[in-house]
């Protein structure tokens, strides 16, 4: 990790964490950052969570987010990273992930989201809703368009983690009863294989069939990449909505990258927390 300057120069200076062990996939988080249009004065530095930590090189399961989380918090204190006056980290881990409460409750002057929860954030107001779902129980969208919003990820334990991290980051008691969300679509392919363990043709087809199952019900405004190694793989997804609505009405649905997201909605994190706060003594 770079340096950081111990005084406030005025830069917004952001952490962004990869909890696994893959320097491929921070790799590809930083090059998705990098064609973001960010001012010169936000400063990022990149997280990845060392080879000797206990992380894991991919996280699938439950066990896989727990470890991540005890491993990465543990090098953390160890090393105190989070005292070296960042402003907001940014867990780049598409999960309800342990790290983001563990470290707000810790350090409660630094801004903290997750890319799950910074994505919802972000797709939210993108969204038309113009159009609820017919009531008929057909299950098609009458009169018009718009309103749903989905995710796609990697395999089959993230269907059930997500949408029951949806329903509670949304506040919703029950199950099924947002309107606009209409689930998470999986590609049956693990994280690390974005990045070079299986073909492109493989990731390619698995991918474009998850974002279809998404889309088949028709009225999808917003699409989320659920995964921080999906970064960069938008024109899969451009392709597949293309081809299951056209390339008219294609054209007005959002293709969201969770860490690209989340970098925005921190920034503004900070300047929201300086602006709505009370002036610290």
């Amino acid at each position: 990790m770079t340096p950081l300057p111990e005084k406030d120069d005025g830069a917004l200076r952001l952490l962004v964490v990869n909890p696994n062990t893959s320097e491929d996939m921070t790799h590809g988080m930083e090059q998705a950052i990098a064609s973001m249009n960010l001012p010169h004065s936000l400063n990022i530095t990149m997280y990845t969570a060392p080879l000797d930590s206990g992380s894991p090189a991919s996280i699938n399961n439950a066990d896989d987010i727990e470890t991540s989380a005890q491993a990465v918090w543990k090098h953390m204190r160890d090393t105190h990273v989070l005292e070296r006056n960042y402003h907001g980290v940014l867990i780049a881990c598409y999960s309800s992930h342990p790290l983001v409460s563990r470290i707000a409750g810790h350090y409660p002057s630094i801004a903290v989201t997750g890319i799950f929860e910074a994505s919802i954030v972000a797709a939210l107001p993108l969204l038309r809703r113009t159009s609820p779902r017919d009531s008929s129980g057909g299950g098609g969208w009458g009169g018009g368009w718009g309103g749903g919003w989905g995710i796609v990820t990697t395999g089959q334990f993230w269907e059930d983690h997500l949408a029951s991290a949806v329903r509670e980051f949304l506040g919703d008691q029950k199950a099924n009863v947002n309107r606009w969300f209409r689930g998470v679509f999986t590609t049956g392919l693990n994280a690390g294989d974005f990045h070079g363990d299986v073909s492109p043709e493989t990731v390619m087809d698995k991918l474009t069939q998850a974002t279809k199952r998404l889309l088949q019900d028709g009225g999808v405004d917003c699409v989320i990449m659920g995964c921080a190694g999906m970064a960069g793989l938008e024109d899969i997804i451009r392709s597949a909505i293309k081809a299951e609505y056209g390339e008219h009405q294609a054209k007005n649905v959002y293709v969201l990258d969770g860490v690209r997201a989340g970098v925005e909605v921190l920034g503004n994190m900070v300047k929201m927390r300086r602006m709505f706060l009370p002036l610290q003594a």
